[in-house]
């Protein structure tokens, strides 16, 4: 279960400097999980067989994950900010209102409370 967001504005501040701390990686993936959700919802994912394959190198791939053109191309702020609009736009928060999901599923998150940069850090390699 989760909740809506109903917080003080200094607490989307730090949500919001939350996302812009996250890795390229991430957030890319953050938009892959939106992007999949957007055609889930339209009903345009159309599968023959398998939605999981493996590509040439060998790494897993799940069909439907596609970002839209151009998306890679943009600067590390420009991802952090799109991420954050969906967010804003989704507005659901864990149970007890402590962490903001940043995607449809809530498996990627950040707290509406300040965290340091290095404390950030620690939880990624933990």
């Amino acid at each position: 279960m989760s909740w809506e967001w109903s917080h003080t504005p200094e607490a989307y501040s730090n949500a919001y400097d939350q996302v812009h701390t996250l890795s390229r990686a991430e957030l890319l993936t953050i938009l892959r999980e939106w992007a999949y959700d957007d055609r889930e919802k339209r009903g345009t994912l159309r599968f023959k067989g398998s939605q999981v394959w493996t590509d040439k190198r060998g790494t897993k791939r799940v069909r439907g994950f596609r970002l839209p053109n151009g998306i890679r191309r943009l600067p590390t702020d420009v991802l952090a900010d799109l991420v954050w609009q969906r967010a804003e736009e989704h507005r659901t928060c864990s149970n007890g209102g402590f962490n903001a999901y940043l995607c449809p599923d809530g498996c990627h998150t950040v707290p509406f409370d300040p965290v340091d940069v290095d404390d950030r850090e620690e939880e990624r390699t933990a």
